[in-house]
């Protein structure tokens, strides 16, 4: 409970300063002008004698108090014994706090906001009253908590909360103060917004730094339950603020459903109704979006109706790939991570998304569940990954065609990882052979079950695709518009000659095509073209939604943490050797696509697509160094590569942290993010 050793030694401190607290107290009374026309003792009122009076004697009882300590044997010594017996010491440090907490303030908020200019007078001069009373009172709390029996950090935490308690109604008055205006306290918000919009988000960063320093010393820390208990308070509350922004958002900014492909996703989406859900679309929007906003279509619904109850499905949809997204990255990183990165991507990514009629947000998930599960599929083959990862892949084919180059870049891969390993065992251990020939047979149908799990999800749209247009992959995008210069071009000629109805009935050469645009153009033309899409993606990269650009700063930690630790990198890279180039290819393949299709759509929701895998693998990468190998000294001081990322984890979660009152309050009332 108390250690009353420490409590003694530390008492003559709390009487000292105590004693000189009410020394300058009453130099403050003596500085304060004195009344007109008031004939008490030396021109003071009678109020002000018996305010410095009672000053007076704290400072004898203080002094009197101290100079006892300084004997041989200290008196106090048998009263502080008495107290250890005793709860009367609790009970006096709750009324104590009660009563100063409440005198605070509803004496400092008339103080500084009473119109009345005699109350005005009077409280100034009872205001150092106020504040003597306040120190002696916190200096009391800190001599006990200093003389608790308790671990460090859990002294570190009650300080937190007392301090936190102590500044509550100073702030609380300030708001007053600054707003002229008793309540409510929404005037200062208004009148002061630029101000607090800068303050609050570092007071915020500065907290979140603070309790995971703290946090990590816990030794609740490693309690099951009590984590669960935390996560789900973050999870919980975060989702709250999630849904109330992006239903806030989707009603103040995204008003009109002709922006942003949205009015074609309902004309689909109605489409599909009428049809007993077998229209398939255009092939330009793939089915799958529309086909989960039909459910929620009724004929009787304006367009403005099913535009918001769209929204609310969207953003519905948003927060169950959310969840799953935790307990998916929970497999892989550790729980500080998991979190950190889960609301990285809800309040970095999702939120901008989630309040549209649109299909980006179910792509960005399904996609990543997609490059999560033919990452396994290199690294550990299995039939059930195979199963899973094909059908997945096939939903994100039926969001976006988009997903068909990752798939190809897999099975190439897979196919060459599969034959080395072949090869080597040939060579190596041939007497196993007919052992490893068993084990790339059931490696090769875990490829093959993939395959045809996506071919058999398909097989509908393949198959229409055959029926009408005469190719199994038709879509507008990847067939025709790629190779257009112009947007507005490509969709004039689509409506002339129909190519979300048939196939054009156009010359084999007069087609758009690969071998048509290299004719056309000169390879300057095609290298500009390169340049001004490449140029247009380092825009997207740099220029991000939140003012803290998190997939930068996470390619920065990560090369900064395999340079701390190159030896363990090394051996990573051993170990996962085909899902380094996956991870590379699959990024600058999409780049450059992205930059070719720049003139035709060259915003920023493509590359979009790729953050959730960008910044996961990186996240990954730093989880499986091995930061225990590095060690330095300097000046004597010794630092750590593990210290070092622990230190980025804390600020990148506090980070995080600031960054959604930004979001919520900054960025989504005023910004729109469709396009």
């Amino acid at each position: 409970m108390i250690d009353f050793q420490k409590f003694t030694q530390h008492l003559p401190h709390f009487l000292a300063f105590s004693t000189l607290e009410g020394l300058i107290t009453l130099l403050i009374f003596l500085l304060i002008p004195r009344e007109t026309g008031v004939r008490g003792v030396m021109g003071y009122s009678p109020s002000r004698l018996l305010m410095m009076g009672g000053v007076l004697f704290s400072v004898l009882l203080f002094g009197g108090l101290w100079l006892a300590t300084r004997r041989t044997q200290n008196p106090l010594v048998r009263v502080v014994r008495f107290w250890e017996q005793h709860w009367i010491l609790w009970g006096m440090i709750v009324v104590a706090l009660v009563v100063c907490m409440g005198l605070l303030f509803f004496l400092l908020q008339w103080r500084f906001i009473a119109s009345d200019e005699f109350l005005s007078a009077y409280l100034t001069r009872l205001t150092p009253v106020v504040g003597f009373l306040l120190l002696v009172f916190a200096q009391a709390i800190g001599l006990v908590l200093s003389a608790l029996a308790l671990p460090q950090e859990k002294k570190t935490l009650l300080y937190f909360i007392f301090g936190i308690l102590m500044l509550l109604p100073w702030l609380l008055i300030g708001e007053y103060y600054l707003s002229n205006a008793r309540f409510p306290t929404y005037y200062v918000a208004e009148k002061y917004s630029a101000t607090l919009n800068q303050i609050y988000p570092l007071a915020i960063f500065a907290f979140a730094v603070y309790t995971q320093s703290l946090f990590r010393e816990l030794p609740f820390r490693k309690n099951k339950r009590v984590r669960t208990a935390i996560t789900l308070l973050i999870l919980g509350l975060s989702g709250w603020i999630y849904y109330q922004a992006a239903s806030s958002h989707a009603v103040l900014m995204n008003a009109d459903f002709l922006r942003s492909d949205q009015s074609v996703y309902m004309e689909i989406a109605q489409d599909v109704y009428e049809s007993g859900f077998t229209y398939l679309g255009t092939r330009n929007q793939t089915p799958l979006i529309p086909f989960i906003q039909a459910a929620f279509y009724r004929p009787e619904m304006s367009n403005a109706e099913f535009f918001a109850v769209g929204k609310q499905v969207n953003i519905a949809l948003s927060l169950i790939f959310l969840g799953i997204l935790f307990v998916l990255l929970g497999r892989y990183l550790s729980w500080h991570r998991s979190l950190t990165l889960w609301l990285i991507v809800a309040f970095a990514l999702f939120i901008f998304k989630a309040g549209y009629f649109t299909a980006e947000l179910t792509y960005y998930f399904l996609s990543f569940l997609s490059f999560l599960g033919m990452a396994e599929m290199l690294l550990k083959p299995s039939k059930k990954i195979g199963l899973v990862t094909g059908i997945v892949t096939a939903l994100a084919y039926y969001t976006k065609a988009s997903i068909l180059p990752a798939v190809g870049l897999f099975v190439a891969l897979f196919v060459v990882k599969e034959l080395a390993n072949w090869y080597v065992s040939r060579r190596n251990m041939p007497e196993f052979l007919w052992k490893r020939t068993i084990a790339v047979a059931q490696v090769w149908q875990s490829l093959l079950l993939l395959l045809g799990s996506l071919t058999i999800v398909l097989a509908p749209y393949l198959i229409e695709n055959k029926a009408i247009f005469g190719h199994f992959l038709y879509n507008q995008n990847s067939t025709f518009f790629i190779w257009y210069d112009d947007f507005y071009v490509a969709k004039a000629d689509s409506e002339l000659y129909g190519f979300g109805k048939q196939w054009p009935d156009l010359l084999p050469d007069e087609l758009p095509s690969l071998q048509k645009y290299i004719y056309e153009h000169t390879f300057a033309e095609i290298v500009e073209r390169f340049r001004y899409g490449i140029l247009v993606q380092r825009n997207h990269i740099i220029n991000s939604y939140t003012p803290v650009n998190f997939p930068l700063l996470f390619f920065a930690a990560a090369g900064f943490a395999t340079l701390l630790n190159w030896e363990s990198f090394k051996n990573l890279f051993r170990r996962y050797f085909f899902m380094f180039p996956f991870f590379i290819f699959f990024l600058l393949g999409y780049l450059i696509l992205f930059s070719w299709y720049a003139p035709i759509a060259g915003g920023p929701r493509f590359l979009y697509g790729l953050f959730l895998p960008f910044v996961f693998s990186l996240y990954w990468l730093i989880e499986k160094l091995n930061f225990a190998e590095n060690r330095w000294q300097f000046f004597g001081v010794y630092l750590t590569s593990d210290g070092a990322i622990r230190v980025f984890d804390m600020i990148l979660f506090a980070l995080m942290m600031a960054q959604i009152y930004t979001i919520v309050v900054l960025k989504l009332p005023f910004g729109y993010f469709g396009s």
